[in-house]
């Protein structure tokens, strides 16, 4: 089942954190990264540990299991929340690998020096386009790119006649046009205009011996998604969370 799990240094506590839908293989990876002759784990802070300790204390720890759909939610509230000394990115969804990184001054130095070695030459500055001025259409009072940018001014997608706010939906330009909802639609819509829908959302929890008449609610007193809040409830890791 999928989880979140930690790769924790037992000499020090310090651990590294992710997330995956398939939790031995995710180990097993790991391991053939840092154990890999060129020892190109992407945590530089993780491989260097790992070689210094050697791996024999580090111990993968699955922290919490949840439902696939939760996997990059669950695990942005831990990176929040913890401090997790392997990592190098912040973020579940991987990104940014400088922020955090133990040589971030040296890696920015050698990127700004290779930029600078590059436009000192004469023959790759010819090479890339010039548009100063009025020809550059992000210039304000520049040319407008008539591809990109509809008759109000505001951005289009690339091939639409126009934005989504001048777009004519009237007629059989409207894609509900010959449409109409079913009974039961109706009945959801009718209930919810008039203040007595009571979806999911609104059943009471109690969590930690505390009542909370919505998962909503419960989801901002503890500061977690209510992807969360659905998953804690049907797992068997939060005895004290339940619905009432």
């Amino acid at each position: 089942m999928p989880g979140i799990y930690k790769i924790v240094n037992t000499k020090n506590g310090k651990f590294y954190l992710g997330s995956s839908a398939r939790l031995p293989e995710r180990w097993e990876q790991h391991r053939s990264w840092l154990e890999s002759k060129n020892r190109d784990h992407h945590s530089v802070a993780l491989q260097r540990a790992w070689d210094k300790y050697g791996g024999d204390i580090f111990e993968f720890k699955v922290v919490e299991r949840c439902n696939e759909s939760y996997l990059k939610d669950l695990e942005q509230e831990y990176l929040n929340r913890e401090e997790c000394h392997y990592n190098i990115s912040r973020q579940s969804s991987g990104g940014d690998l400088i922020s955090y990184h133990p040589n971030r001054n040296d890696i920015i130095e050698k990127m700004s020096e290779a930029s600078r070695k590059k436009w000192k030459d004469p023959e790759y500055r010819s090479s890339m386009p010039s548009r100063r001025g009025i020809e550059n259409s992000n210039w304000k009072g520049g040319l407008v790119d008539e591809k990109t940018t509809c008759e109000c001014g505001n951005d289009k997608a690339w091939g639409s006649k126009s934005c989504s706010e001048c777009r004519d939906r009237t007629g059989e330009k409207n894609p509900f046009y010959g449409k109409e909802h079913s009974e039961k639609t109706k009945q959801i819509i009718a209930r919810k205009k008039s203040g007595k829908y009571y979806g999911d959302q609104e059943k009471a929890v109690e969590i930690d011996g505390e009542v909370y008449c919505s998962l909503s609610k419960a989801a901002r007193n503890h500061a977690i998604t209510l992807g969360a809040v659905h998953n804690r409830l049907n797992s068997d890791n939060f005895p004290e969370w339940d619905y009432i």
